[in-house]
């Protein structure tokens, strides 16, 4: 089981049995073809589980609505870090706690990787008015490719808005873009 501090819980909700619901917007443009996707995902921590080399970490399984196969990522908490998984890459996001404006860090992998910190700010979204918001800003480039990427994030609640917009002439579809804004959140006792 992840061990993790007060101050880490209240930073970065990491319990089981916690659950966000999300308003997801996916939009893919394939030449002058565009497609938007419009979903609700329920997101909910399920169980620990280990890595390899003994890491351990929380399953977070994602319930698209409109998909009948989920999803999952792994979120674990190493010291000051937050580091989220998905399948076998490295790792999709790194978060250092507590929140620092005067942050910025850079994660490897054989590409630019760049995040920094701003805030608080004021934001307001569907599931709540919230007035301590750090904006979270990533940059990444490798050498077909790159993604740039906003996370809004609370104290307490987590991720409350997230936004990429992905080029990869080699991928298909070579341009991504994704947004999820919170709608509700749920943290039982």
């Amino acid at each position: 089981m992840p061990t993790t501090t007060g101050t880490q819980k209240a930073a970065f909700p990491n319990e089981i049995g916690y659950l966000w619901t999300y308003e997801y917007h996916d939009l893919v443009v394939e030449g002058i073809d565009t497609s938007h996707v419009y979903d609700t995902v329920d997101v909910v921590v399920i169980r620990d589980t280990a890595l390899c080399g003994g890491e351990e970490a929380r399953i977070w399984v994602f319930r698209y609505h409109n998909e009948p196969i989920p999803d999952t990522q792994l979120v674990a908490t190493v010291g000051d870090t937050i580091k989220i998984y998905r399948d076998t890459e490295p790792f999709l996001v790194t978060i250092l706690l507590p929140y620092d404006t005067s942050a910025e860090w850079t994660s490897g992998g054989g590409r630019i990787d760049t995040t920094t910190v701003t805030g608080p700010h004021f934001v307001s979204v569907k599931g709540g008015i919230f007035n301590e918001t750090y904006w979270l800003k990533r940059n990444w480039s490798g050498l077909e490719e790159s993604e740039n990427s906003a996370i809004w994030l609370v104290h307490g609640v987590g991720i409350i808005w997230f936004g990429l917009h992905l080029t990869a002439p080699m991928m298909n579809p070579p341009e991504v873009s994704r947004s999820w804004e919170l709608l509700s959140y749920d943290f039982p006792p």
